[in-house]
C-alpha cells in the first residue's frame, strides 16, 4: 500500500520552473554526519540548512491530495503545521502574511516553500543568493517526492557503516532504540533503496558521500561538495563548523557535542568497541548483501 501511494502522489507532481535557486537535499538514515557537514555548509556566505522539520513532504503532500482548496485554505493549514513546536525560531505570522499577499502566479507550492526557508535564511545570511537545505533523515522516505517536486534540486546522500550507526543511536538512547532496533535496520536498508532510485533517474544530481570518505580528509571532500553545488570556497570552511549547532537546533542535545571536537578517523571504528556481538551480527545478517556490496564488509 505504501508504494502504491508514493506512485499515486508521484503521479500528481508536475515540477513548477522559478527563479528560485535550487534547493538541496542532505539524505540518509540519520547518524551518518549530516548534522556535521550541514555545520560546516553552515558557514558559506550563500548556504543556509535549518533545524530539522518535515514540513516540505507535508507541505507538498497536503498540496496535492487537496486541488480545490483555496490559496489561504493551503496556507492556514500548511503553516498551522509549521507553527508546531519544533528547533525552528521563525516568524511564521509575517512570512505568511507575505505570501498572503503574493500575486497569482506566485500561488504555487514551490514558491511557497521557497518562501518559508529563504525568509528563515534571511535571519542568518546577508546575500539573496541562497541555496537553501534541508537535512531532516526522516525526510528521506519522501526524497523522490521532493526531488521531483524541486526539478533541478541536488541530493547529497549520506552513508555510513550501518554498524556505526546501529551505535551511535544506542549510544545516544539505549533504551528506546535497542527496541526498534528492526525497524532501524530497515531505515537503513530503505533509505539506500531511495538513493538507488534518484540516481537511476537523476545521475548527476545526486552525489553519495561515505561518512568514512568525509573525515579521512574533510576540508577536501568540503571543497568538493561545494564545487558540485557551484560555489566557491576553501579548507577553511570546515573552521567554526560549532557556531552553527545553535542554529541548527542542536546545541544542549548531548549526542551532537563531538561536533565540537576536531574531526577524526577515530569515529570509523568506535562502534567495535560500543556495539555488542549480538546487535552485531544481527545487523551483517540483515544488510549483509547490501554490505557487501558497499565495501562494508
Amino acid at each position: 500500500m505504501s508504494s502504491s501511494y508514493d506512485k499515486f502522489l508521484s503521479s500528481l507532481i508536475t515540477p513548477i520552473g522559478n527563479n528560485c535557486h535550487p534547493p538541496l537535499f542532505i539524505a540518509g538514515s540519520g547518524r551518518n554526519g549530516s548534522t556535521l557537514i550541514s555545520s560546516i555548509l553552515n558557514n558559506h556566505e550563500n548556504i543556509f540548512i535549518p533545524p530539522e522539520n518535515s514540513i516540505i513532504p507535508f507541505a507538498i503532500k497536503y498540496w496535492l491530495l487537496h486541488p480545490l482548496a483555496s490559496w489561504e485554505a493551503k496556507l492556514d493549514v500548511i503553516f498551522k503545521e509549521l507553527d508546531k513546536p519544533s528547533m525552528w525560531s521563525l516568524d511564521v505570522i509575517k512570512v505568511k502574511s507575505k505570501l498572503q499577499a503574493c500575486s497569482l502566479g506566485e500561488r504555487n507550492i514551490n514558491f511557497l516553500i521557497h518562501s518559508i526557508y529563504f525568509e528563515y535564511a534571511k535571519v542568518h545570511k546577508h546575500s539573496n543568493n541562497i541555496i537553501w537545505g534541508d537535512k531532516t533523515p526522516s525526510n528521506t522516505v519522501y526524497l523522490h517526492i521532493m526531488k521531483k517536486q524541486f526539478e533541478n534540486s541536488k541530493v547529497v546522500f549520506l552513508l555510513r557503516d550501518p554498524r556505526a550507526v546501529m551505535s551511535s543511536l544506542l549510544e545516544a538512547d539505549y533504551s528506546y532504540y535497542i527496541k526498534r532496533i528492526d525497524h532501524m535496520i530497515w531505515r537503513w536498508k530503505n533509505s539506500l533503496r531511495k538513493y538507488n532510485e534518484i540516481n537511476r533517474k537523476y545521475p548527476n544530481e545526486i552525489w553519495l558521500l561515505k561518512y568514512e570518505d568525509f573525515v579521512v580528509d574533510p576540508g577536501k571532500m568540503t571543497i568538493q561538495l561545494v564545487d558540485w553545488l557551484g560555489l566557491q570556497c576553501d579548507e577553511t570552511l570546515i573552521r567554526g563548523k560549532d557556531r552553527n549547532m545553535e542554529l541548527l537546533g542542536v546545541s544542549d542535545a548531548m549526542h551532537h557535542q563531538n561536533i565540537r571536537n576536531e574531526i577524526s578517523v577515530g569515529s570509523i571504528d568506535k562502534w567495535k568497541t560500543k556495539l555488542d556481538l549480538k546487535c552485531k551480527l544481527h545487523v551483517e545478517n540483515s544488510l549483509k548483501h547490501e554490505m557487501r556490496a558497499l565495501n562494508y564488509m
